[in-house]
């Protein structure tokens, strides 16, 4: 619109052999999703299918989304992908969680605070009947408000959270997860980190089936200067490493001191993890 208002989520659903091979082809879009609230839905996230999903024959693929701001749920879509003339299947399910709201922006060594943007979903996948997915929001861990992490484990069959899990530490901003899982639903992620004594970097973590909670985050990348520009980049992510299933990659951005003077100085990182 001429303001620029958020006006509706568009799912492109294209013909992947097609496409490899530069050939011409038809395509569906979808546009005008709602939650079960009457909202817009907001930043569909497709979610990369890591193993069979379980069904009786019917493929399925599954979109993901939270609320802007302010919500209780996500909502699950579980989309039957096809191409012209056969019109796809789209059917969404609210999925209840604890309360979240928007995160405040991360605080630094300096008076410039970085964007975390809102609650939107990142990086999500689906194993073994699982979805796996994560968000930022506000809370506080004792000291005051802070950006923390919190991730979602859905269970596509029961269609209920598995785990709700909120990640994070008092004084401390945390956002932008990545999350995955190995076939044995370990889970990873990586997330960004400052706080008013610390300069953003990369930071990442896991939590095993056998833990009772995600374990401590451990440092990738250091932050090593203030950032001016108020928008951070999510630009963070995680990969299986198809040779090795207990291989993680991992990858971010960090506060870097280039030796050039700019409101955007950062650089990306990228790491190896293994359970």
């Amino acid at each position: 619109s001429t303001a620029f208002n958020f006006h509706t989520s568009r799912l492109n659903i294209l013909p992947k052999n097609a496409l490899y091979q530069g050939a011409g082809f038809s395509y569906w879009f979808f546009y005008g999703f709602t939650d079960i609230d009457g909202g817009r839905s907001f930043t569909l996230r497709p979610v990369q299918t890591l193993s069979a999903v379980q069904s009786t024959g019917v493929p399925v693929e599954y979109v993901v989304n939270t609320r802007f701001a302010n919500g209780n749920f996500v909502t699950l879509w579980k989309i039957t992908p096809a191409f012209p003339p056969t019109l796809p299947g789209a059917v969404g399910f609210s999925i209840p969680i604890g309360s979240y709201a928007p995160p405040p922006g991360a605080g630094q060594p300096c008076d410039f605070t970085l964007d975390t943007i809102d609650n939107r979903l990142y990086q999500a996948v689906f194993r073994n009947g699982h979805v796996y997915t994560g968000f930022n929001e506000a809370f506080n861990f004792g000291s005051g408000t802070v950006s923390a992490v919190r991730y979602e484990d859905i269970n596509t069959n029961t269609l209920v959270a598995s785990q709700d899990v909120r990640y994070g530490a008092d004084g401390f901003y945390s956002w932008f997860p990545a999350i995955t899982t190995d076939p044995s639903n370990n889970i990873v992620f990586v997330f960004a980190r400052s706080s008013l004594s610390e300069f953003a970097g990369i930071r990442y973590t896991g939590k095993k089936t056998t833990d009772a909670s995600t374990e401590p985050s451990a440092l990738l990348k250091a932050g090593q200067e203030c950032i001016t520009g108020g928008r951070w980049g999510d630009y963070f992510g995680v990969g299986n490493d198809p040779t090795n299933t207990k291989r993680v990659w991992i990858y971010g951005e960090y506060a870097k001191n280039d030796g050039i003077s700019s409101d955007w100085d950062w650089g990306t990182f990228v790491g190896q993890v293994s359970h």
